[in-house]
């Protein structure tokens, strides 16, 4: 356990002793965080303001009963605290013991690696599964696709570091609207009719440029608006596909080969190679499942005819319907959605991790909705909508490959100036709830080259003890590792990973400030080397 986890741990209890009689939640806690007034103290906690009420107090009473235990508080004997203080109405800050974080430091650090120190207890670790990147078959990927690749690919990363058992799925959008377009824009080209027929000699030979597909698909996107003639045929052709028909089997599997071989080499130009080895499973994959979770709930009360639909009635949680089958029969990316969410739980996960844009977060409301109130996952998985903002265009508005006027990703990765490290620390920079215009020409990309030269020290040449002439310089790079140990191992609480890096860019600063090549470099220098090392590398953002 960090250091943190066991001061926070001390502060809980005793919270706990003066409030285990009434009800409190204490999961929903902050027991410690960085203080907001260095100069009053190191960490803060504002508990007493919240949780005064509970026992009767004003939070200055009850702040005032807390100081008392939290002076008494010990690590190995030492005062974890040199002073503890009352801020405002019931802010508590604390001033952290340097004697006690150096014993802390000698018996845990010393001998240990940080790599076997952030790894949680057995008992604590979960099966993951994440699905992100999750592009639809024959699309290119355009620079929006990024932000789930990138972020994807570091919280596998991370919670991996941390122990867990994490499985990527790249979800792909493969048997939809999108492949019926394609069908149906490809069949219009005579030599693509063929593939109309059922009879596999008239198109067992037939080989489809894959090149082709893309621009295809954006001109069929465009015509479905106006064309209703147009639009019925891609409804038809969609049912036709997901009823298995011989020749859309066989475009269909072609460009699931284009796609994976495509997907491959883009996901490792940007440099995430775990999604790129990821097999891919689309919905295509949970069409049978699906149909049979439909067969098992359409007789309960709240899965309705509509129109010829088969939708959800969700009235009564202020959520729009969401619908299982369309009027012309087809099966919507609600139900194979639904279908994946079962069978992850059939599967044993304990998590399930959507790394989805936020303007899927109605979707998600209702899919997690809809399992929970058809009690559809018995084995309990736990499901989070990871949202994030989408990249825009200069316009302001999302970037979309359908509409053939945002930028290819793999055009802008050719034509840029910028290598794909570059490309994953701009992500990693932004704030990840946010939309970010993308304007290629006027990427704000930090200089990571001060940043990353400390991963370059060497922590395996002899160390000197510690240096102990720089005693507030030494607190402060103690403070910063310790503190970024505790964000680290409470990932799976925040998934923010913009914490995490901030962390460790300060642990930088600490380094900078404590490190005296003329002292040589003592251990308190190497541990925070090798933890920038193994969190950069966490996080994606080393070579």
């Amino acid at each position: 356990m960090s250091f943190f986890n066991i001061v926070s741990s001390k502060i809980e209890a005793i919270f706990i002793m003066y409030l285990k009689f009434e009800g409190v939640d204490f999961a929903q806690g902050e027991w410690l965080r960085r203080a907001d007034r260095p100069d009053l103290g190191d960490i803060q906690c504002n508990e007493a303001m919240r949780l005064a009420r509970v026992v009767n107090m004003k939070p200055l009473e009850f702040a005032v009963l807390l100081v008392k235990d939290l002076k008494e508080l010990q690590i190995n004997k030492l005062d974890i605290f040199e002073d503890v203080s009352i801020a405002g109405g019931g802010f508590i800050n604390m001033k952290l013991s340097l004697p006690c974080m150096l014993s802390y430091f000698k018996e845990n650090f010393v001998d240990n690696s940080i790599a076997d120190m952030l790894v949680i207890p057995k008992e604590d670790r979960k099966r993951i599964i994440v699905d992100y990147g999750s592009p639809n078959i024959a699309k290119p990927l355009q620079v929006g696709n990024m932000r789930s690749v990138i972020i994807g690919e570091a919280i596998l990363n991370m919670l991996t570091t941390l122990g867990h058992d994490v499985i990527p799925d790249n979800h792909i959008g493969d048997w939809g609207r999108p492949v019926g377009i394609i069908i149906a824009m490809l069949t219009e080209d005579e030599k693509y009719k063929c593939f109309l027929s059922q009879n596999i000699d008239d198109f067992k030979d037939c080989k489809i440029d894959f090149n082709k597909i893309p621009p295809l698909y954006i001109k069929g996107s465009q015509r479905i608006r106006d064309d209703k003639e147009f639009l019925e045929k891609v409804r038809c052709y969609t049912e036709k596909l997901q009823a298995r028909e011989k020749g859309f089997m066989a475009i269909w599997e072609q460009l699931i080969y284009g796609t994976s071989k495509n997907l491959k080499k883009q996901f490792m130009d940007l440099g995430c190679p775990i999604i790129a080895d990821a097999p891919l499973r689309g919905e295509s994959y949970f069409q049978d499942s699906a149909i049979e979770i439909i067969e098992k709930i359409k007789s309960h009360y709240l899965v309705k005819k509509d129109e010829g639909a088969i939708i959800v009635d969700l009235k009564h949680k202020n959520l729009v319907p969401p619908i299982l089958v369309n009027r012309d029969g087809a099966l919507t990316y609600f139900a194979t959605d639904l279908a994946t969410l079962v069978q992850n739980d059939k599967d044993g996960f304990d998590i399930g991790l959507y790394v989805v844009d936020d303007r899927q977060s109605l979707h998600f409301e209702q899919l997690f909705t809809v399992a929970k109130i058809l009690n559809l996952c018995p084995n309990g998985i736990k499901t989070r909508h990871i949202k994030f903002g989408t990249y825009n265009g200069i316009d302001g508005k999302p970037m979309k490959s359908r509409s053939g006027e945002s930028l290819i990703l793999e055009d802008f990765l050719t034509g840029t100036a910028y290598s794909p490290l570059d490309i994953r620390w701009l992500e990693m920079q932004n704030d990840h709830t946010k939309n970010v215009v993308f304007n290629p020409e006027e990427l704000s990309i930090v200089d990571k080259s001060s940043i990353l030269e400390w991963t370059a020290l060497s922590v395996h040449k002899p160390v000197e003890e510690l240096d102990d002439s720089s005693p507030r310089e030494q607190k402060q790079l103690l403070i910063d590792m310790f503190y970024s140990l505790f964000v680290f191992r409470r990932y799976i609480e925040s998934d923010s990973h913009q914490l995490i890096l901030a962390d460790l860019v300060v642990v930088t600063k600490s380094l900078q400030g404590y490190f005296d090549p003329t002292h040589g470099q003592d251990k308190l220098v190497n541990k925070a080397v090798e933890l920038l090392q193994v969190g950069f590398k966490s996080l994606n953002l080393t070579e």
